[in-house]
């Protein structure tokens, strides 16, 4: 794994196509709307949690809650301003287990101005292992965090199954933490991955990166695992 960074890269042609699109609205209501999707499918019934774009922290409330209809679509009224939109939906999967869907939409933040700004539809994501297979002890990743040449202790390794969201947010398969030499092992299925490491000041697994957050993506990304492969970033 290549040192550190902290720079944070944003996609600033996805906020210019998507965040400043508007829907047609009441005259003088401002807000936002959009749909929210499972496998690409409608979900229904999902909390959408809109967030200041101040409140980098996700442990603080959320500034408004709107529930998806039958076609996941929403809509929240909203004075102007800039903000977060994440999508969470706790449900029972098929086979009994109780599953967390999650995902922050990859155009944040949104502005919204005059009328009703039109979020891009994204897919949640299965939380903790993102729908894996069970992954196979003798199958995975493993490796080493640095910054400035010194290990980084404690520092979030994900794993990432797509990149359609550029690596960011909470659409990650699998993550662990460096231990006190900054050394890390995965155990995963057989598949296609990219990695991303990143220690938040605060200590935190999630939640929007902030200045001093150090954030680096592998430069090998993205790796294939073979069954019985366990790959060395060194």
């Amino acid at each position: 794994m290549k040192s550190l960074a902290l720079k944070y890269i944003r996609s600033k042609m996805i906020i210019f196509l998507f965040g400043l699109l508007s829907a047609c609205a009441p005259e003088g209501e401002s807000g936002l709307s959009g749909q929210l999707l499972f496998q690409d499918q409608p979900l229904q019934s999902a909390q959408v949690e809109i967030y200041l774009k101040a409140d980098k922290d996700r442990s603080v409330q959320p500034f408004a809650i709107v529930s998806t209809d039958t076609e996941g679509r929403y809509q929240v009224t909203l004075p102007e301003g800039s903000y977060f939109v994440i999508g969470k939906k706790r449900e029972s999967a098929d086979d009994g287990r109780i599953r967390m869907l999650m995902a922050e939409s990859p155009a944040n933040p949104y502005q919204v101005l005059d009328g009703v700004s039109l979020v891009i539809s994204f897919n949640l994501h299965e939380m903790g292992r993102e729908g894996l297979p069970v992954a196979d002890a003798a199958t995975g990743v493993s490796g080493q965090i640095t910054h400035q040449g010194k290990p980084v202790s404690r520092a979030f390794v994900y794993i990432y199954t797509e990149t359609d969201t550029g690596l960011i947010g909470p659409s990650y398969g699998e993550a662990v933490q460096t231990d006190k030499e900054g050394r890390f092992t995965i155990n995963l299925p057989a598949g296609h991955y990219s990695l991303v490491a990143r220690k938040r000041v605060d200590g935190g697994r999630s939640g929007v990166l902030a200045p001093g957050d150090l954030n680096a993506h592998y430069q090998g990304n993205p790796i294939d695992v073979l069954s019985g492969e366990r790959l060395v970033m060194d």
